[in-house]
């Protein structure tokens, strides 16, 4: 639920070494990065890229100390090693930051930052208080000041929705609405804090103002009713959709949040109808093919579906929901030649996401898995799964990894991965199915610690 409720934490710092410009690097410091005077800065980023690191540094030193009105320059050589990625520099170089220069507030921010994605909220809460006292005090340069105050908003606002604390996230986060009042992600997070404390009416209002700010937001009606469905609260989504639906037949983006909304739901012509209207709105939104597809699957039409994700995986040949949903469906039927073009797909869909710890990943090597397992492979099909970490990203792969463990004898494998997936409501493909076997796995288990021989498969 963090993740939902709280947008990254602001961090408006260079994320690759291509991106190292002065504008990165000083623009929120000084209205023109070319002026001669700056010109240490492009030096130190040719040395900072051909690995010269300490004479990059010193050469910001330079320009810094002859330029008061720029950051210091262990804030700048820091800003260079997040491009890098080695977050173990980045901590030892805002070490040296703070302790060479104590009073001034931007270490202490990107500090914060740094241990929020981290999850260390009690000592990113610390930076970011000290990041506040120091820039209330700060008196060097208001362009950055200025350029300074919403980040520090922002991350006061993350720690204390992070905490469940919404009446504070809502004074942070009010605060950079008044910064930076343009800002949709503020809006954003306004709203829902807003709807966790209860205030809803005033939700679906900061929503509206969300609206139009972010032309692709969508519906006020039915953002506000994917939070109460979140909270299975479906009677009070299902108004809020049909509301959104009275008012948004013609936008994108509120026929796409309904048709997500209603195939979670189980509302499968609410679903199908909504994303037949998002493709005739949008016959190139390659979100809302996918979705008639997924319709076409949940209905067991897998001609139809075919038809779908093919369309699909040519339009976008790089897009994993698009490929993996087609081998699946290929898969599903009889004809030998689609299975073997089936296999084929989640082959090349696992070679190219083989790190089973991200998401892709995980979906890729069950998907193969479960094409293996369809074919009467199983030893090979368990061998594909058989290093995937708990848990399965979605439902329907979670339901493909149970049915090989439990062949494999692995009911309590089974029950690690059914349990959670079934403490909610929401419909997903094979749902019986994966209920059925939860209860046979639990009995296996049951029967064993009984001492009740069970019979192998």
């Amino acid at each position: 639920m963090l993740a939902l409720l709280i947008a990254a934490v602001w961090l408006p710092t260079v994320t690759a070494t291509a991106q190292l410009t002065p504008q990165a690097l000083i623009g929120d410091s000084v209205e023109d990065v070319d002026d001669a005077k700056y010109s240490g800065v492009a030096a130190a980023i040719q040395d900072f890229r051909t690995g010269k690191v300490e004479s990059a540094r010193q050469a910001l030193q330079k320009v810094c100390n002859e330029n008061k009105e720029l950051a210091p320059a262990d804030v700048l050589l820091t800003k260079m090693l997040l491009a890098t990625g080695n977050r173990a520099a980045v901590s030892r170089a805002l070490d040296q930051a703070i302790l060479a220069n104590p009073a001034d507030p931007e270490a202490y921010v990107m500090y914060g930052d740094l241990l929020f994605q981290q999850s260390q909220f009690a000592p990113a809460r610390l930076m970011f208080m000290e990041a506040d006292k120091s820039h209330r005090a700060y008196k060097a340069n208001e362009r950055r000041k200025v350029a300074l105050a919403p980040r520090i908003a922002a991350g006061l606002a993350a720690l204390a929705e992070a905490h469940q604390d919404w009446a504070t996230a809502e004074v942070h986060l009010k605060t950079w609405q008044s910064l930076d009042p343009k800002n949709a992600n503020a809006s954003r997070r306004l709203a829902v804090v807003l709807y966790r404390s209860g205030q809803t009416d005033e939700a679906l209002i900061e929503f509206g103002n969300l609206a139009k700010l972010d032309e692709n937001a969508g519906s006020p009606s039915a953002n506000l009713g994917l939070l109460y469905a979140r909270d299975g609260e479906h009677e009070q989504a299902k108004e809020m959709m049909e509301a959104a639906l009275a008012k948004g037949t013609q936008d994108l983006q509120t026929r796409l949040a309904v048709a997500r909304w209603a195939m979670d739901a189980g509302l499968l012509e609410m679903a199908k109808e909504s994303a037949k209207a998002a493709v005739s709105l949008d016959a190139d939104s390659l979100a809302a093919k996918l979705l008639v597809g997924l319709a076409a699957r949940h209905e067991n039409d897998l001609t139809a579906a075919e038809k779908t994700f093919t369309a699909a995986h040519l339009a976008a040949p790089s897009n994993f929901a698009a490929s993996n949903n087609l081998a699946l469906v290929l898969a599903a039927q009889g004809d030998e030649q689609k299975r073997q073009k089936a296999l084929s797909l989640a082959s090349v869909n696992a070679r190219a996401h083989s790190d089973t710890r991200t998401v892709f990943g995980r979906e890729a090597a069950v998907t193969y898995g479960w094409i293996l397992y369809q074919q009467g492979k199983t030893q090979l099909a368990a061998q594909a799964i058989q290093n995937v970490p708990v848990p399965i990203p979605t439902k329907e792969s979670a339901y493909y990894a149970a049915k090989i463990f439990g062949d494999a004898g692995r009911p309590d494998v089974v029950v690690r991965l059914l349990r959670p997936i079934l403490q909610d409501e929401k419909h997903f493909l094979h749902r019986s199915d994966a209920e059925e076997l939860l209860k046979e796995a639990t009995q296996q288990i049951l029967d064993a610690q009984s001492g009740i021989r069970v019979p192998p498969r």
